[in-house]
């Protein structure tokens, strides 16, 4: 039979594995979380200077609807307003091809995040199957320390 002793060795070796080999894991898992969590809080914060500029652009747009209803006739003043929204559209049409980038490039990092957590998985698994394989080994030889001890009993 197995001492407290003995099992405390066990344990304290079983969480040494864990330590050693599982941690580790999921502590660089959650470094890269933070990572992304960082990148996201970025491109949110982009996100809303875009948002801040639509509705800039927006009142642009009312603006130049307000101005046409008032100086209907008025060419001159339609053709400068014009101007202005051709301007806002430039910046517009800037603006989403710079959005268009970033978000290939969330799409890339979002990738390589689901294959470092296939990798991460694939780890889990493996150790998963190597920790099964320990509680066997263990299993067998607590059947022969038994099997030892009613030997030394029956002797």
């Amino acid at each position: 039979m197995i001492s407290q002793e003995d099992l405390k060795l066990i344990g304290q070796e079983v969480g040494k594995i864990i330590e050693d080999n599982v941690m580790p894991q999921f502590q660089g898992i959650h470094d890269r979380m933070d990572t992304f969590d960082e990148r996201m809080d970025k491109l949110d914060g982009k996100v809303d200077q875009l948002d801040g500029r639509m509705d800039k652009l927006d009142g642009k747009v009312d603006q130049l609807d307000g101005r046409m209803d008032t100086f209907d006739g008025r060419m001159y003043k339609l053709e400068a307003l014009a101007d202005k929204l051709l301007l806002g559209i430039l910046d517009l049409q800037a603006t989403a091809k710079e959005t268009e980038k970033r978000l290939t490039r969330l799409e890339e990092i979002a990738e390589r995040t689901f294959l470092r957590m296939d990798t991460f998985m694939k780890k889990v698994e493996t150790n998963e199957v190597e920790v099964i394989a320990l509680r066997a080994g263990l299993a067998r030889a607590e059947e022969r320390i038994t099997v030892l001890e009613r030997k030394l009993q029956i002797a």
